[in-house]
């Protein structure tokens, strides 16, 4: 039991910090920096020309730069080196140890009045947040919950630190000795943190910044708890080192730290944490953590990093969670590339999202494999963006989570949809073995390696139709017989899945007003039309005229959600398209300036062509319905823009539309391509400030705070000395 003696000592202690004149001066200097860094903060959130700064907005001043670590360490040691060297100099503690007041109370209790002073010098920033709410606009607030974490993880770190302060006073009578060791191993397991040369509940600015975030981890909370209690019992070991004890001080520290030790590994393996968030930013949702305790198989997730760092809060929340999800599941491997150093990569997987390598490397990606089996996952599937109260785009919703776990789920997805596809009608083959018309032969590879089965059917009728999930007809050379289209009528008043890409010539067996291959009925039921016009578009021509590119041109469907600006597909002489009613939604269409060219046989003949007045105004090459029994059905004026030609060209736009398009007929929907998405929005702090608010702020924070603290230690002094 600690007892009378230990409330003595405190007390003494305490009331020393407030006669010594090195306690001033540490702590001047302490609030000097420390509003310094505010400011700084205060500085950057009100600039116009930099984004809103996402997340918890105290975060990059509690242990966000190297500056406060070496603060706080040099804070530590120097008000640390004085609490026993000097009385073992002074012959004071040889005093103390002949009273009944133990060698522990008196560690204790002097450990204990060094925490109170350190929180006392950290209690006047409060204050900032204070000023903060004075200068953020109307609507917006702080979420006290991380502010309240860091001040937690504050004081936590705080009292482990001067615990081994106190080890060192302890240990010499010198008291600059003292400081110097106390500060050279505290920089040193600071340096061993940050080269990864300890395990990360060790971590001293990670676990900080965890609790500036919200976040108080058990492992660095038990971490934190094993160095003070360690450090104490080291202390006391030191200081009854040649007096008799019952238990010898060595032996008491090696256990507990084996003890302490060991809950903090445990807690490393089986992390817990406590999110004081009010958006719960920093916890898995519970469909996460089902499908994480659920998975039983290895996965590799590889995270490239952008080279644009105005994405990088985007990817250091992904690399926070996906570690958290480690922590559930530690099946998952994660690895970090830079694109600049894997420039092969990059094109590889650029080309499969259908990106252009430049904007994949500057927006960064994360891909999820298993096997042969892979997802990828860009930047627009994980964030979404929005202006600011300036008007500056800003990271507005996080859906990294849910898009990260659709991914997973559908990599280790073991149920295989069939997919249909129609071979005896001229159509583009399925494989290597081109016919005459051409191949889709990559994007039938990619769909197998990623878990779809491939049928193939000579003939369409009601018992071939059976067991498909969805039916292609990549690009009939001939028209359907009647058997074949009644039985796909009923295929689809079933509810059945159709995906129909036009052949650009005509088809045989018909003259050119029979573009549908005897499908016109059925594609008027699902309120789309072929006309007679081919769609060109002048605006968006390549050097293959008459045939034309877009990045533009995509409507607002979950198919191509995520194609506008973004990607590229390339369409040549493609049937322009119709949609009767509301019930069809347009996919691609041409720019305004393009329209639907009449004179087809020139157009195929020669490539020239212009706008004449009995031209239509059709531009749309790629239209989607769902009938109210739940059938999709997908129409393309194109299925050459599909070929294997445009893939071995690098053309992805085209591939990943074909792909996206199947999915949606699979009902295999894709978070990447969901409007919106569960997603989490991060707090977004705006300051409003003046150039004069600023300097105001300046002078209050780094000047007037530490000149008050300085003329109390002054008036103090006076008055001591006035004493008789």
């Amino acid at each position: 039991m600690l007892g009378g003696g230990y409330i003595c000592i405190l007390r003494r202690e305490v009331a020393s910090f407030f006669y010594a004149p090195i306690a001033y001066v540490v702590g001047v200097a302490f609030l000097a920096l420390n509003g310094l860094s505010f400011w700084a903060l205060m500085r950057a959130l009100s600039d116009p020309t930099l984004p809103a700064h996402p997340g918890a907005v105290l975060r990059s001043f509690f242990g966000g730069t190297m500056l406060h670590w070496l603060v706080v360490f040099a804070l530590v040691a120097l008000l640390s080196m004085r609490s026993v060297a000097e009385d073992r100099r002074s012959g004071l503690w040889e005093a103390m140890l002949t009273t009944r007041v133990s060698v522990c109370t008196v560690l204790m209790a002097k450990w204990s009045a060094l925490l109170v002073f350190y929180v006392l010098l950290w209690l006047p920033t409060v204050a900032f947040i204070a000023i903060l709410n004075l200068y953020i606009p109307d609507g917006s607030s702080m979420d006290m919950g991380p502010i309240l974490a860091a001040y937690i993880g504050v004081v936590g770190i705080g009292a482990a630190l001067l615990a081994v302060g106190v080890a060192f006073s302890v240990s010499t009578e010198n008291q600059v000795v003292a400081a110097v060791g106390c500060f050279s191993v505290l920089l040193a397991w600071l340096m061993a943190c940050e080269v990864d040369l300890l395990p990360g509940a060790w971590h001293l600015r990670l676990g900080l910044e965890a609790a500036a975030r919200g976040e108080v981890r058990l492992d660095s909370s038990l971490t934190v708890l094993t160095v003070a209690v360690v450090a104490l019992a080291a202390a006391v070991a030191v200081a009854a080192h040649g007096r008799r004890v019952r238990w010898p001080g060595w032996t008491r520290t090696a256990l507990l730290l084996s003890i302490f030790g060991s809950f903090s590994s445990l807690a490393s393996r089986h992390n817990r944490s406590l999110d004081l968030s009010s958006g719960k930013l920093n916890t898995l949702e519970e469909a996460t953590l089902v499908m994480l305790a659920e998975l039983d198989a290895d996965l590799e997730l590889t995270v490239v990093r952008p080279k644009e760092q105005v994405f990088d809060p985007v990817f250091d929340e992904l690399v926070r969670l996906l570690g958290r999800m480690q922590d559930v599941q530690p099946r998952l491997s994660v690895t970090e590339i830079d694109p600049l150093a894997a420039p092969e990569d990059v094109a590889r997987w650029s080309y499969e999202l259908a990106i252009r390598a430049e904007d994949f490397a500057s927006g960064g990606a994360i891909l999820v494999q298993r096997g042969q089996r892979r997802r990828s996952i860009d930047l627009l599937a994980m964030a979404s963006f929005t202006a600011d109260d300036l008007g500056i785009g800003s990271l507005a919703e996080l859906r990294a989570e849910a898009a990260v776990r659709e991914a997973i789920a559908e990599v280790v997805e073991q149920s295989r949809e069939t997919l249909c596809s129609s071979t005896g009608h001229g159509e583009l083959s399925g494989s290597k073995e081109t016919s005459s018309f051409g191949s889709w032969s990559a994007i039938v590879e990619r769909l197998q390696r990623e878990g779809i089965l491939l049928r193939s059917l000579r003939a369409i009728d009601s018992p071939s139709l059976k067991g498909c999930d969805a039916l292609v007809l990549m690009g009939p050379g001939d028209a359907l017989s009647p058997s074949a289209v009644l039985a796909l009528q009923a295929y689809r008043e079933e509810g059945g899945d159709l995906l129909l890409a036009l052949r650009s010539q005509p088809i045989s067996g018909g003259d050119v007003s029979e573009r549908g291959a005897g499908l016109s009925m059925l594609l008027e039921q699902a309120s789309m039309r072929v006309e007679n016009a081919v769609v060109v578009d002048p605006a968006g021509e390549i050097e293959l005229a008459p045939a034309w590119l877009t990045y533009e041109g995509y409507g607002d469907h979950p198919i191509v959600l995520d194609f506008h600006q973004r990607r590229a597909t390339i369409w040549q002489t493609p049937w322009a398209l119709r949609a009767t009613t509301d019930a069809a939604h347009v996919l691609v269409e041409a720019s305004a300036e393009g329209w639907g060219e009449l004179s087809i046989e020139l157009l195929h003949s020669s490539g020239g062509y212009e706008k004449n007045p009995g031209d239509i105004e059709s531009r749309a090459v790629a239209l989607a319905t769902e009938s109210e029994q739940g059938g999709r059905l997908v129409l393309f004026g194109s299925a050459e823009a599909f070929a294997d030609t445009w893939s071995e060209r690098g053309i992805g736009g085209n591939e990943r539309l074909l792909i996206s398009s199947i999915y949606w007929a699979l009902h295999r929907d894709r978070l990447s391509f969901e409007a919106g998405g569960a997603g989490k929005r991060p707090e977004r702090i705006r300051l409003l400030m003046s150039s004069i608010e600023l300097r105001n702020a300046f002078i209050w924070c780094v000047l007037v705070g530490p000149a008050a603290l300085a003329l109390l230690g002054a008036f103090l002094w006076w008055w001591r000395r006035r004493e008789p």
